[in-house]
């Protein structure tokens, strides 16, 4: 089995470029600081900072590059590519790419979002607030109805049908 995933949560370094490519394609590349913190064999605190090349493709890019400024805090989900080419000096080059499948945008450096940040997402509709604002509350020492709760009794489960 193979698997290519990559997790990373820091804060943008640069605002995010967007190109449109010739063929229509959009492509959106932006940069990630994570830190790394540990102490030495001699007691003294020590940190490392990373930065991570990020692209992001089609849709998602022309989207989302208008949110990602510099210093937002993301969590981004994607996978490795490594490109390398020949350059002018004649060396072989690398450079390793995170190819951006899902990525979570943290709050502002600076502060809050302003409501012009959001003016073009649609609200949620009022029957779905009220639908959240309904759930059920248990208090403590409260009986529940076993069809609504949400443990699995070890008596449902047949150790046959699990397939492993």
């Amino acid at each position: 089995m193979n698997l290519n995933l990559v997790i990373i949560a820091g804060r943008v370094t640069q605002d995010a470029e967007q190109k449109n490519l010739p063929g229509g394609q959009s492509l959106a590349k932006f940069s990630v600081a994570t830190n790394n913190y540990w102490t030495d064999r001699d007691g003294q605190k020590k940190e490392a900072t990373e930065f991570h090349n990020m692209v992001m493709w089609g849709k998602k890019a022309e989207t989302l590059s208008q949110y990602i400024k510099k210093g937002t805090l993301v969590v981004v989900e994607g996978t490795l590519r490594t490109n390398s080419w020949d350059g002018e000096d004649g060396k072989k080059r690398y450079k390793t790419e995170i190819m951006v499948n899902n990525i979570q945008l943290g709050p502002k450096a600076s502060g809050a979002y302003s409501k012009d940040d959001f003016a073009d997402i649609p609200a949620k509709p009022k029957q779905q607030q009220q639908e959240e604002e309904s759930l059920p509350v248990i208090q403590a020492g409260e009986e529940v109805d076993s069809k609504d709760s949400l443990f699995i009794d070890d008596d449902d489960i047949d150790s046959e049908e699990i397939p492993f």
